[in-house]
C-alpha cells in the first residue's frame, strides 16, 4: 500500500491501519518521491507497490500517463467525487473504486467499481452500495427514508460510526442520532438519491460549504 496521505487526514486511517490488520506492507515516500508524478510512479515501481487510496485528483494525474508501474492492481478514489474522465484511460490498467465515507464513519462507508460501472449525467461515479457492517438510507428532513429516486440526505448506520465529537460541540453532536435500538445513526450533510440498480448517487453538500481539492471550504 502506498502510504501517501498526510496523518490528519482520514485516507491515513485506511492505508496505515487497514493495511498493517491484513498483513500489508506500506511503502511511505520521501517529499522528493512526491515531489512529481514521474518520481511517485519511480516509487511505486521500485517498491513493486500495489495498492494505491487517495485523492480523485491523483488518479487523475496517472490518468493522463501512458503507461503505469506494472505492479499496481488496485486504484481506490475517495475524499471527493470521482469523474468518468479522471480515470478512464486506468480502467484498462487496474481496478478503480470510488468511495464515500465521512471521517465520522471511520473513512469508508461504501463503494462503487468503476470497471463495467456507469458514469452518471453530471460526469460522475456513483458511491455505491454500503461496505459490510454499514447501511446507509436515504432521510428527509424528519427523518423519514425515502424512495430510490427522491433526494434527500445520506444517513448512515453500523459499526463504523462514532460517539460524537469530544468537548464543547453540542450543535455539531446533534448529527449524531442515538436509534431505539441503541444503534447510533449519522447524518452525514451530504445530499444523494438511490439508482434503480441500488448504488447511491452522491449530489452535494445540503449547507454552503464546497470541496476544494479535497479540503472543505465555507463559503
Amino acid at each position: 500500500m502506498l502510504q501517501y496521505s498526510v496523518c490528519s487526514f482520514d485516507i491515513f486511517v485506511e492505508e496505515v491501519f487497514a493495511s498493517l490488520l491484513n498483513g500489508i506492507a506500506i511503502a511511505i515516500p520521501s517529499e522528493e518521491d512526491k515531489a512529481d508524478i514521474q518520481s511517485l510512479m519511480k516509487f511505486i515501481e521500485k517498491h513493486r507497490v500495489t495498492i494505491i487510496s487517495g485523492f480523485p485528483y491523483l488518479l487523475a494525474e496517472m490518468n493522463h500517463l501512458s503507461e503505469i508501474p506494472s505492479s499496481l492492481r488496485l486504484l481506490i478514489s475517495g475524499g471527493d467525487v470521482l469523474r468518468g474522465v479522471y480515470v478512464d484511460h486506468l480502467l484498462k490498467k487496474a481496478e478503480v473504486y470510488n468511495t464515500y465515507g465521512p471521517s465520522e464513519t471511520t473513512v469508508c462507508a461504501s463503494y462503487y467499481r468503476c470497471n463495467g460501472g456507469t458514469v452518471l449525467e453530471d460526469g460522475t461515479y456513483p458511491i455505491g452500495l454500503p461496505v459490510k457492517g454499514s447501511n446507509i438510507r436515504i432521510m428527509d428532513t424528519d427523518g423519514k427514508e425515502l424512495p430510490p429516486g427522491e433526494t434527500g440526505e445520506i444517513c448512515i448506520y453500523g459499526d463504523g460510526i462514532s460517539l460524537g465529537y469530544i468537548g464543547n460541540y453540542d450543535e455539531e453532536n446533534k448529527a449524531f442520532e442515538t436509534q431505539p435500538h441503541g444503534s447510533i445513526m449519522y447524518r452525514s450533510g451530504d445530499l444523494g438519491y438511490i439508482l434503480p440498480d441500488g448504488n447511491i448517487a452522491f449530489l452535494h453538500r445540503k449547507d454552503t460549504q464546497i470541496m476544494i481539492y479535497g479540503k472543505r471550504v465555507e463559503v
